[in-house]
């Protein structure tokens, strides 16, 4: 199936997202999504899968990295808010301190969370990419949330809307200029003034967090 040129739009339920750098990564949101289909227990964490193939209904570029974009939108406030963890009750035995005879409440499944999050209201972000505009839909109905904390009620998706639009606009647009981070060693392959763009070091490809994915890069200007 060919791909094509696509732009792609979540509908937040009430426009808070948890992010510190406020970076959303389409083709993260894709590779989650693509676990949460197959292997749904590799995202419970009950499942180790080591060397798999991943078929991601996204194309690459001439140095592997998935042709997608950040999501661009409207910030209205940034707020810090908190979330809070119970310790595990039924499990306390486990963690009593045996000189005290008293539950430690700052360790393992006893340990109590007040954890200050950064909080974005946001409009409905905007992402472009190359893509299989049968399949893509079918993923994203795995995805019910962005950011961090999904579970707590930060980020909800209310709906996705997908829809085919004439220029691929997953590196660069004449609206937006850089549609994802791009590395600073590639920078005389891009034909675009980035100098005024900000350098980071941050991830070019899902897994985000292995420090292998992640490299110095200039970042897209994605808030309006």
């Amino acid at each position: 199936m060919a791909t094509e040129p696509l732009k792609i739009t979540a509908h937040l339920v009430d426009g808070r997202i948890n992010s510190a750098d406020g970076l959303l990564s389409f083709a993260s949101i894709i590779y989650y999504a693509w676990f949460k289909r197959w292997y749904p227990e590799k995202v419970l964490g009950t499942l180790k899968l080591d060397d798999l193939l991943i078929g991601l209904p996204l194309p690459k570029d001439q140095h592997g990295l998935y042709q997608a974009s950040v999501g661009f939108y409207q910030q209205y406030a940034q707020t810090t808010e908190y979330w809070n963890s119970e310790p595990d009750w039924e499990r306390g035995h486990t963690y009593l301190d045996k000189d005290k005879g008293k539950i430690n409440p700052s360790v393992g499944v006893q340990r109590a969370y007040h954890t200050a999050e950064t909080i974005r209201v946001i409009s409905d972000p905007v992402f472009y990419c190359r893509g299989k505009i049968k399949k893509i839909p079918q993923y994203l109905n795995y995805v019910k949330a962005l950011g961090k904390k999904g579970s707590v009620g930060w980020g909800r998706v209310k709906s996705w809307s997908v829809e085919p639009i004439a220029e691929d606009w997953s590196l660069w647009s004449p609206k937006h200029g850089l549609m994802r981070p791009w590395p600073t060693k590639y920078q005389a392959e891009l034909g675009h003034d980035v100098s005024d763009y900000f350098v980071d070091k941050t991830a070019i490809k899902p897994p985000s967090w292995q420090h292998r994915n992640q490299t110095l890069c200039y970042i897209p200007d994605f808030i309006k």
